[in-house]
């Protein structure tokens, strides 16, 4: 976890150019990360649980600072960079499949880890509630 942890982190610290070369590596490595997040989340000691959730607010930082860098450097709020990062014409089609592709795997992790947490809050996961027909009347005669 450390592993993926770092290279994540060092993403970071590339030039613009090295990160576009990156990206799916990055990716790839922030997908494992969760995998492994889900596990000690699961199975882990209480220090290991401590050390992960220490590592998430480190990454958050990291991120915060990565967006505030570019909004600075392109003039843009964090909303409008979110809307450019949204957009696909902004990107070349092998960037925009593979940032998709993560996107659905980073999804999905965030989706099983929102799983573990409820379950160890002691919630029951929400299933969607069926919508109910109409009743039938006992004794009812059709006209």
């Amino acid at each position: 976890m450390a592993e993926e942890f770092e290279k994540i982190l060092e993403f970071f610290s590339l030039d613009e150019k090295d990160k576009q070369d990156h990206l799916k590596d990055v990716f790839d490595d922030t997908v494992a990360y969760f995998e492994k997040f889900k596990y000690v989340l699961e199975n882990g000691t209480p220090e290991e649980k401590k050390e992960m959730m220490a590592q998430i607010a480190t990454m958050q930082k990291e991120i915060k600072q990565e967006t505030e860098k570019l909004s600075d450097e392109t003039g843009l709020s964090e909303d409008q960079l979110n809307d450019v990062a949204q957009d696909p014409s902004n990107f070349s089609e092998e960037q925009w499949e593979i940032i998709t592709e993560a996107r659905s795997n980073i999804e999905h992790q965030a989706s099983e880890i929102n799983k573990v947490v409820s379950y160890q809050k002691g919630e029951t996961p929400q299933t969607p509630k069926k919508k109910a027909g109409p009743k039938k009347r006992k004794n009812w005669m059709p006209s």
